[in-house]
C-alpha cells in the first residue's frame, strides 16, 4: 500500500513538473528572428500579372536590376493554381545584366487562378554563382 501510494505521489509531482514547465514557456515571448541579410548582387525584383478577362491572354512581365559586375539568368513563370496547388503553365528565360526586363503573353484557362513566379539566379564576374533571388506577383484569376 505504501509502495503504491509513493508511486501516486511521484506521478502526480510528475506531472505537476511537466504542466508547470509548459505554462513557463507559453508565457515566454516570442523570439524575434533575425532581419534578413541583403543581398549581394541582386538590387531588385518585381513581378507583375493582368489577365485581359474579355480574350483570357495573360500578360506576365519581371524587372530585375542588380548591383555593378553581376549577372543573371532570369526565370519567369506563369503559374496555374489547380486542385489547390501551385504548378506552372508558361514559361520564359532571359540573361544578361542589368536591368533585365521581360513582358511575355499567354492564353489561360476560364475559371482558374494565376500568378507570375520570378527567380533571379546571380553570378558574379567571374561567372560564379552567388546567390538567388524570388518573387512572386498578386494572384489574378479569370475570369
Amino acid at each position: 500500500m505504501k509502495k503504491k501510494t509513493i508511486l501516486c505521489l511521484m506521478l502526480i509531482l510528475s506531472l505537476l513538473a511537466c504542466f508547470v514547465t509548459a505554462m513557463a514557456v507559453d508565457e515566454e515571448p516570442p523570439v524575434e528572428p533575425d532581419p534578413e541579410e541583403p543581398y549581394t548582387g541582386l538590387n531588385s525584383a518585381s513581378a507583375g500579372l493582368s489577365i485581359n478577362p474579355s480574350t483570357g491572354v495573360a500578360t506576365c512581365s519581371c524587372y530585375v536590376t542588380l548591383h555593378a559586375g553581376y549577372t543573371a539568368n532570369v526565370y519567369m513563370t506563369l503559374q496555374k493554381k489547380t486542385n489547390g496547388s501551385w504548378g506552372p503553365y508558361a514559361g520564359w528565360t532571359n540573361s544578361g545584366s542589368t536591368p533585365i526586363a521581360m513582358s511575355e503573353t499567354a492564353n489561360v484557362d476560364y475559371g482558374y487562378q494565376y500568378r507570375t513566379y520570378v527567380k533571379a539566379v546571380i553570378y558574379d564576374s567571374n561567372g560564379n554563382y552567388v546567390e538567388y533571388g524570388e518573387i512572386w506577383s498578386p494572384v489574378k484569376s479569370y475570369p
